[in-house]
């Protein structure tokens, strides 16, 4: 196949008796344009800032990891030139996510600078 992404995703809980488990199974998406990945490895600082998507016309998919071993980061589509706090990458932590082609992303660290990989492929 070609011309397209490919993006799975599942969430398993073991906990006891409390163990649900829900699953997308493997989804492919056509991708217009090929292109993308960036801007790739980030450093985002201790107060909000934009992230930019550098040379990526439209925004499609996006993956997003936290590579910091220490600290967490928090992160989330811009209103207003604020950050609308979505999501929180605790170290290690990741995943994957279809971007509003408009949108714009911040983020902010909790005590130190982190390091994020925000890879954003065109649609």
């Amino acid at each position: 196949m070609a011309d397209e992404i490919t993006v799975s995703s599942s969430l398993i809980v073991d906990n006891g008796s409390f163990d649900p488990a829900w699953s997308t199974g493997s989804q492919s998406v056509d991708q217009a344009t090929a292109g993308g990945g960036a801007p790739g490895f980030v450093n985002i600082g201790t107060s909000e800032e934009a992230i930019s998507f550098g040379d990526v016309s439209t925004p499609g998919w996006a993956f997003i990891r936290n590579i910091d071993a220490t600290n967490y980061v928090d992160i989330g589509p811009d209103s207003g030139g604020s950050m609308v706090a979505a999501c929180r990458l605790k170290p290690g932590e990741g995943f994957a996510i279809r971007l509003h082609p408009s949108s714009t992303w911040r983020g902010q660290a909790n005590t130190a600078a982190v390091d994020l990989v925000f890879a954003v492929l065109e649609d």
